[in-house]
């Protein structure tokens, strides 16, 4: 399925492996003032320098992996995933077991270049005096590991070592923040961190995970887009679901279902119900619609409002067929033009004899006359300039995108 990017001047970063390297050795070694202070790395070979970047990656990689997992764990109905189709049953676990074995590979991997990277007992010391920002980054990526590997303790030993060689470690404090017990104590650490670290990015980007995750949409994007583009690629796959939840938030608030119902993969008709409910007007004129997702979808059943065929009962279990565009643009045509009943037809008068304007919408689809008023109203888009893609199915953000419009086209 095709989905409309929103439209920014943010551009995700797309670095080829060397560039990833060179960048991220940059950040660790040497970056421009602007980035971070000269860490002071003289005790310590290029090599060694070159393998505290990959172990950083490694790591990067290991947290991608770890927070899919976590929300793939916490997911309800659907899971986000690509494309069209509903996942088969079981799907779910099989993805889990899937992923649970890639972070056990790379925390291994890690696990040893650690071990490589540990200076022999005889050197240790005079690699701390010479270099304690290098072993500092060393500690702090240590704890990283064993936070990843659910380890809290040995974390907690990491970021202590890690401060005590350099208090302005950008990878310690970004490390004190993933330890703090909430959002809100996350935000806190990541404040107080930002004006004594040696470099901002890392720490700005967690910031703007932290916001959101307090659904402060608008602050959050600010600080995505002011940090994204000057890191590494990892950082964009790690943070780019929930920089573009952020600009779905930007607008307002959402809240329970709503802000649930915000994601890439297809959605279901309870969350299209809950967007409808919690980020629009359009269901205030249908007694008892805010009292639930269940009660919106029985009342839009009893006005009509759904696809002939719909039982409201039926669509609202966790094992429905999510909403195809089609269907999404008839609800979202009748609740436009619910004061205007008369010309929920005007298209189909208007074309009758003649060739659709739209090729895969032809005239007498049940959609037809919703499709070409909401592609007119600027509601919806066609993602090819051409075609509708009627039967694909909208992602939680095409819905929200929609409702907001729709609810603009509504208003008198």
């Amino acid at each position: 399925m095709t989905r409309a990017r929103p439209r920014s001047t943010f551009r995700r970063p797309a670095l080829a492996p060397a560039a990833v390297l060179l960048a991220l050795s940059a950040l660790l070694a040497s970056g421009c003032a602007s980035v971070q202070a000269p860490l002071r790395v003289e005790a310590v070979s290029a090599q060694a320098r070159a393998d505290l970047v990959e172990l950083e990656l490694e790591l990067l990689e290991a947290r991608i992996v770890a927070e899919r997992i976590e929300r793939l764990r916490g997911a309800t109905g659907i899971p986000a995933v690509s494309g069209a189709t509903v996942p088969a049953a079981g799907s779910d676990a099989a993805e889990l077991e899937r992923l649970n074995l890639e972070l056990a590979n790379l925390l291994d991997a890690s696990r040893r270049r650690l071990a490589a990277l540990e200076p022999k007992s005889g050197e240790a010391a005079a690699v701390r005096g010479a270099s304690p920002a290098w072993y500092g980054a060393l500690e702090a990526l240590r704890g990283e590991r064993a936070l990843l590997a659910a380890d809290r303790k040995t974390a907690e030993a990491a970021l202590q070592a890690a401060l005590a060689l350099a208090p302005d470690s950008e990878l310690a404090l970004l490390l004190r923040s993933r330890l703090a017990a909430d959002p809100e104590a996350r935000l806190v650490a990541l404040e107080k961190a930002l004006p004594i670290a040696d470099g901002a990015f890392r720490l700005e980007v967690e910031r703007g995970s932290a916001l959101l995750a307090l659904g402060r949409g608008a602050e959050a994007l600010a600080a995505f887009d002011s940090s994204l583009p000057f890191l590494p690629e990892p950082w964009a796959r790690l943070r780019m679901p929930e920089r573009d939840r952020a600009w779905a938030l930007r607008e307002g608030p959402a809240g329970g279902g709503a802000l649930a119902a915000l994601g890439d993969g297809p959605s279901t008709w309870p969350a299209f119900a809950a967007l409808l409910r919690e980020r629009s007007t359009l269901l205030d004129a249908f007694p008892g619609a805010e009292k639930s997702d269940a009660a919106a979808l029985d009342a839009l059943g009893k006005a009509g409002m759904l696809p002939s065929g719909l039982d409201p009962v039926a669509v609202r279990s966790a094992s429905a067929e999510p909403p195809t565009r089609a269907e999404a643009a008839f609800v979202l045509w009748r609740l436009v033009m619910r004061t205007r009943p008369e010309q929920l037809d005007r298209y189909s008068k208007r074309y009758a004899g003649r060739k659709s304007p739209i090729g895969d919408v032809p005239a007498g689809h049940p959609s037809f006359d919703a499709v070409l008023g909401l592609v007119e109203l600027e509601v919806v888009e066609l993602p090819d300039g051409r075609d509708f893609i009627p039967d694909a199915y909208p992602s939680g953000y095409d819905l929200d995108r929609w409702i907001r419009a729709a609810d603009k086209a509504a208003a008198p």
